[in-house]
């Protein structure tokens, strides 16, 4: 069954805070996040209402879905996972460096998300702890699970490597251990997790699993990571509708992300595109799509593909999302920045039940 949903328009000359909490005790960043980019302000398009049709699921469209704003918004979080090696982590290490180094430069927010399994090594912690001092606040760090499972089925993964998704009492495990893990050695409480691997429509129907994501503290995911079949690349438009964030039933957001992730261009040579050159064309190409449609957009990258050993070590794929943002006056925002920011424009009215 279809329903027709009015999306909303707040008064021209609204504007918002878009800071969010932060928890951080080691960058002395309590409180209110005060980056200029956080607090930023976005208008609300000079435009009529936009009337979309919405399949009803198991979770409430979020209004942001159904909004065209006037500045479209880039999202930036980049999953630290890599953990097997001392190369690895060092891996790991030098792409933190470079990322944080661009974002420093455009002074600009991003955001980790932090395999547990890498905090279990103190001379890795003691190294990233260096690295987000110099990042201030401008660095918001959440959780990827402890070791990179499988949280529930996605076939393509599944017979490509030959595992099975882990069961709903090693999920709590995986995400306890995470939050504890990040609270013990970066003293950040965390509230946000990104999924490993990611699913077509994220936990749509997964009620057991966003409950213990809530019960565990977590009030958004980054699950819905792929396309159709749980192949890759996330369109931005799929069904004529926008590839937007969402809200689950238990409250939960979903801030998906879109494209192809760098590691399927760049490792896995799954996508059409072959080398840095084209990979950077082609998330141009993205950016200028979801800027037109005043969208928000939200690339799936991996810190380890910008080592000095990988793939693009002068990390030109980070800076041709940061130098596009800043030329076309895109609002750049971390998961927890663009968190704060749907709570602000969302509006119950406008959500489906």
């Amino acid at each position: 069954m279809r329903f027709l949903a009015e999306h909303y328009r707040e008064e021209k000359s609204k504007k918002f805070d878009t800071a969010g909490e932060h928890t951080s005790g080691m960058l002395a960043s309590l409180g209110r996040i005060s980056d200029p980019a956080f607090s930023s302000l976005c208008e609300i398009a000079d435009s009529p209402p936009v009337n979309i049709l919405v399949e009803k699921a198991d979770f409430i469209n979020s209004s942001s879905t159904l909004n065209f704003m006037k500045n479209s918004i880039l999202v930036m979080g980049y999953d630290v996972e890599r953990y097997m090696t001392p190369e690895d982590r060092m891996s790991s290490l030098q792409g933190v460096k470079k990322i944080i180094a661009l974002h420093r430069a455009y002074n600009v927010p991003f955001t980790f998300f932090m395999l547990g399994k890498l905090l279990e090594h103190d001379d890795y912690v003691a190294e990233l702890k260096k690295e987000l001092a110099l990042a201030g606040n401008l660095a918001d760090v959440q959780q990827h699970t402890y070791s990179h499972p499988l949280l529930k089925v996605n076939a393509r993964y599944m017979r490509e490597k030959n595992r099975q998704p882990i069961s709903l009492p090693e999920i709590d495990m995986e995400i306890k251990k995470a939050n504890q893990l990040i609270k013990d050695k970066l003293g950040v409480k965390v509230f946000g997790l990104k999924t490993p691997i990611g699913f077509h429509k994220g936990l749509q129907g997964e009620k057991a699993i966003l409950d213990l994501l809530k019960k565990n503290g977590m009030r958004f995911v980054s699950s819905d990571l792929v396309g159709k079949g749980d192949q890759p690349p996330a369109l931005l438009e799929e069904e004529g509708l926008l590839r937007q964030h969402y809200v689950y039933e238990n409250g939960l957001t979903e801030i998906p992300t879109h494209g192809w992730h760098d590691t399927h261009i760049l490792l896995k040579n799954m996508s059409p595109y072959k080398n840095v050159k084209e990979a950077c064309d082609y998330y141009r190409g993205e950016l200028v799509k979801a800027h037109s449609k005043g969208m928000m957009y939200a690339p799936n990258l991996h810190p380890f593909v910008y080592s000095d050993r990988d793939h693009d070590p002068q990390a030109s794929i980070v800076e041709t999302f940061l130098s596009f943002a800043k030329a076309n006056k895109m609002q750049v925002m971390s998961y927890a920045g663009y968190l704060e920011h749907t709570k602000r424009i969302d509006s119950p009215a406008n959500q489906l039940s």
